[in-house]
């Protein structure tokens, strides 16, 4: 599993951002939820990266965050899912 701590920008009533969460806490992950909603000042950090949409998971050092509800992105990047996963899954099968 991923070193270093894990952050989630969120907003309320937002379907994606209560899925990002719900898979986090299914791994039993620890992170830190940043909303914007209550917290502007949060959105004003995103904004800064070039960000205005939530939600926005930064795992560890990875220097991108995942936008959006990424399920298998999250869990690559977490390490609890085989990178031979993703690729059997998204290659083509020729007849």
């Amino acid at each position: 599993m991923t070193k270093g701590k894990i952050s989630v920008y969120i907003s309320e009533n937002n379907k994606d951002c209560d899925l990002v969460l719900q898979l986090l806490d299914k791994k039993s992950v620890p992170y830190e939820v940043k909303n914007v909603t209550k917290h502007p000042e949060n959105m004003k950090d995103l904004q800064r990266q070039g960000i205005y949409g939530t939600p926005a998971t930064f795992i560890g050092d990875e220097k991108n965050p995942i936008l959006g509800f990424q399920e298998e992105k999250i869990n690559l990047t977490l390490g609890v899912l085989d990178k031979n996963y993703l690729l059997n899954t998204n290659s083509s099968h020729d007849a």
